[in-house]
C-alpha cells in the first residue's frame, strides 16, 4: 500500500469509494495501517488529487458524485438518452462529462428532452458515465401546480406541494382562464 497505488485504485473505480472500501481492497485491518491509510487520503485530498464527497466517499476531482440531478439534453437516432449534470459550471469545471442514461424499467415511460431526474452514476471512463434513474423530478424548472385564490390585490397561486414555502402573486391579466378555486 502506497500513495500511488491508492490513487490509481480511486481513479479506476466507477464510483466514489469510502475509506472502508479502500481499506478492504488493500486488506488493511486495524491500528497502524488504518492510520497510515487515513494520512495518505488526507495528503491526496490536500494536494487536490482526490476530493471527498458528502458521506465521506473519495473520488477524482473532475468526477461526479455517485448520485446527482441530471437533465436530459439529447436523444440520438437510436433512442439512446444522454444527460448532463444540472450543477455544473463550464467556466470553472470545463465541459461536462457525457452521461448515458440506461433504459427505464419496464412499465415506466422513456425520458424526454429537458426532463430532470435524480440518478445514480457510474463512471465508465473519464469522459463518460452511465446513469440509472432513481426518481423523476419536475420536468420544467419553475413550474408550479396550485390553487388560484382571489384577493383584493388580484389573484394568489397557492402551491399544492406541501414543501413549497411561498404563495405566488399573479399579476392582473396573467390568470388566463383561471378562476378562484
Amino acid at each position: 500500500m502506497n500513495l500511488h497505488s491508492i490513487l490509481d485504485f480511486i481513479r479506476s473505480s466507477p464510483s466514489p469509494l469510502t475509506k472502508r472500501e479502500i481499506a478492504r481492497a488493500f486488506g488493511i485491518k486495524g491500528g497502524e495501517k488504518r492510520v497510515a491509510l487515513k494520512q495518505i487520503l488526507k495528503k491526496l485530498e490536500k494536494d487536490g488529487s482526490v476530493v471527498k464527497h458528502a458521506g465521506g466517499a473519495y473520488a477524482v476531482p473532475d468526477g461526479l458524485p455517485a448520485v446527482a440531478v441530471v437533465e436530459v439534453c439529447d436523444i440520438d437516432i437510436d433512442g439512446d438518452v444522454f444527460a448532463r449534470p444540472v450543477d455544473w459550471n463550464n467556466k470553472t469545471q470545463g465541459p461536462p462529462p457525457r452521461i448515458e442514461m440506461k433504459p427505464e424499467k419496464k412499465g415506466h415511460p422513456a425520458l424526454g428532452k429537458g426532463e430532470r431526474v435524480l440518478a445514480s452514476l457510474t463512471r465508465v471512463s473519464s469522459e463518460l458515465y452511465e446513469a440509472r434513474t432513481i426518481r423523476k423530478l419536475d420536468s420544467e424548472k419553475g413550474r408550479v401546480l396550485g390553487i388560484l385564490r382571489s384577493t383584493k390585490n388580484g389573484y394568489l397561486l397557492m402551491p399544492t406541494d406541501k414543501k413549497a414555502k411561498y404563495d405566488f402573486p399573479v399579476k392582473p391579466g396573467d390568470e388566463g382562464e383561471g378562476q378562484d378555486g
